[in-house]
């Protein structure tokens, strides 16, 4: 989609994803990939670069996805040194989630869901020997210790606490998820509308 944007010139065309980077805001919506990791990453290396002292919005939808992924983005936020406020518009589910309870003010809306659980394996891993088996299980434990520890850490909760909530998808609603640790407020579109008319 593009939006009509005021030059100096006049008037031109630009993707609405550029017009929101102007303003500080990022999208991460469908499925989470590489692709989308690195996008994020070169966003974030650009605004820090265009001021490091501004807050960055990541506004989410998506029903997760891949777990490097998501662990990219995480990397990213953190170790880019900015304000990153998350914002939950419809759900934020698993890697999503994780996403989402890593900024530093997170904001979802009044029917929004999130949904946590352990990390899944696709069929496809699952062929081999006994020993590449019990390899891709270990790595699986593995994975779901680091994500349980993520989320511990952003929650305030135990490790054992989020163990126990992430055996099997567990979903919060919006008042659910702040009494949780997994969000901050109940907000609206007013919040990130207020940024465009600054």
């Amino acid at each position: 989609m593009n939006v009509p944007m005021k030059s100096a010139t006049g008037y031109s065309t630009m993707p609405i994803e550029c017009n929101l980077l102007t303003k500080r805001i990022i999208f991460i919506e469908g499925e989470i990939t590489q692709d989308t990791a690195v996008e994020t990453c070169k966003s974030l290396l650009f605004l820090a670069g265009e001021n490091h002292n501004l807050p960055v919005d990541i506004v989410i939808n998506s029903n997760g996805g891949a777990v490097d992924a998501g662990l990219l983005i995480l990397d990213a936020m953190e170790g880019s040194g900015l304000e990153i406020r998350t914002w939950c518009l419809s759900r934020a589910f698993s890697m999503a989630a994780l996403i989402f309870s890593a900024g530093t003010k997170r904001f979802i809306f009044k029917h929004a869901e999130l949904m946590i659980h352990q990390p899944l394996i696709s069929a496809s891993r699952i062929e081999g020997n006994a020993s590449m088996i019990k390899a891709v299980s270990d790595s699986l434990i593995s994975t779901s210790k680091i994500i349980n520890t993520i989320l511990s850490k952003n929650t305030g909760k135990s490790e054992q606490e989020i163990e126990s909530v992430t055996r099997t998808d567990t979903y919060f609603t919006a008042t659910e998820a702040i009494s949780f640790g997994l969000a901050d407020e109940i907000a609206d579109m007013k919040g990130l509308i207020r940024k465009d008319e600054k």
